[in-house]
């Protein structure tokens, strides 16, 4: 029984539930996308959200076991996820599409940031926000055409 305790209050325990919270929440935005056949769908966002967590386990670890500054790695993160997104936005003649599917890898990256540094609740309502955006912004779009 003492084992299972000191298990549940350990950093693997605590990474296995990150990275399973992360695939959770950044899934469901990839699910929207995926359900209007957009090119980056569930398993693209599901697989940012899960490396996000994973650039955030990996810079505690390194910080809790060597020292070095926790802040660094994420950083990077965040300027590197700019050409995953730029490879989503294409351009035809005068259309342009894929800047929607590129701002929302970004936030699924933000949002595994958020669930790897345990700001859970930051990271849900992102979710319910971004899930929201995506889903209805063609229909708020639309009603502001129309005036």
């Amino acid at each position: 029984m003492e084992y299972l305790r000191t298990f549940i209050y350990s950093f693997e325990f605590e990474a296995i539930m990150k990275l399973l919270l992360g695939a959770c929440l950044t899934g469901i935005i990839g699910l929207e996308r995926s359900h209007l056949n957009k090119p980056a769908g569930f398993g693209t966002h599901a697989i940012l959200g899960v490396s996000a967590v994973l650039i955030v386990l990996s810079s505690e670890y390194m910080h809790l076991q060597y020292g070095s500054d926790a802040s660094r790695i994420p950083a990077q993160l965040l300027s590197g996820i700019g050409f995953i997104g730029a490879g989503t936005i294409l351009r035809d003649g005068l259309n342009v599409t894929g800047v929607t599917t590129a701002a929302g890898l970004l936030a699924v990256t933000c949002i595994g940031l958020a669930v790897g540094a345990g700001f859970y609740v930051g990271a849900v309502v992102a979710t319910i926000i971004v899930y929201i955006l995506l889903s209805k912004s063609h229909q708020i779009s639309r009603r502001f055409d129309k005036d």
